[in-house]
């Protein structure tokens, strides 16, 4: 929700792929094709912080931020088929589009 960015995208995300530094997420391979980088707020800051934490803790190891069985790459959440039910949103409610454009 605070960053724009698509579900693959996410999914995809690595450590290389964040500049705390500078305050910068690149998102390769995107859906236009071309490598960009967009800004990091401080609210996504700390969610990435948070997710690094957690992912050392159960996935040592993993390049993925938010890995998949075995620390691989992700392909589904079933956080968001769950947090989408409990809202009792619409079955073709793509909840990851929907924070896209929020």
């Amino acid at each position: 929700m605070f960053t724009g960015l698509r579900r693959g995208e996410i999914f995809k995300l690595q450590d290389r792929d964040l500049d705390f530094h500078v305050g910068l997420i690149t998102i390769r391979s995107p859906k236009g094709g071309k490598t960009v980088s967009i800004p990091m707020n401080p609210v996504a800051r700390q969610t990435l912080e948070g997710q690094i934490a957690w992912r050392n803790e159960r996935f040592p190891g993993s390049p993925y931020l938010f890995p998949g069985r075995g620390g691989g790459l992700r392909t589904d959440s079933k956080a968001a088929d769950r947090i989408k039910q409990a809202a009792e949103l619409p079955e073709r409610f793509r909840i990851f589009q929907g924070l896209r454009h929020h």
